[in-house]
């Protein structure tokens, strides 16, 4: 199994630990047969997932899109903000 780390502050994310997964992967409309790639799975630990939640919209679309996804699982997940608290009492 490789080791996975957060795309934003490059912290390794141990197996089985807090974290969120953006899964991407593009899909051809319209073309028979259809074509899929493969999945690309971008990762990030409590604490950015919080601070990206709560910051400003970046930019582009793709960005934006990941960005909502993000707002709506830390929004339903407090399992996430707790770790995100205990994470900012430390410093």
């Amino acid at each position: 199994m490789e080791n996975l780390y957060c795309l934003r502050c490059n912290r390794e994310l141990e197996a089985g630990h807090t974290s969120v997964a953006v899964y991407m992967f593009a899909q051809t409309v319209g073309i028979r047969p259809r074509q899929k790639s493969s999945a690309q799975r971008i990762c990030f630990c409590p604490q950015c997932s919080v601070s990206l939640a709560m910051g400003p919209p970046p930019e582009g679309a793709l960005n934006i899109a990941a960005w909502n996804m993000i707002r709506d699982l830390v929004g339903l997940d407090p399992a996430l903000t707790a770790r995100h608290g205990k994470a900012c009492e430390a410093l």
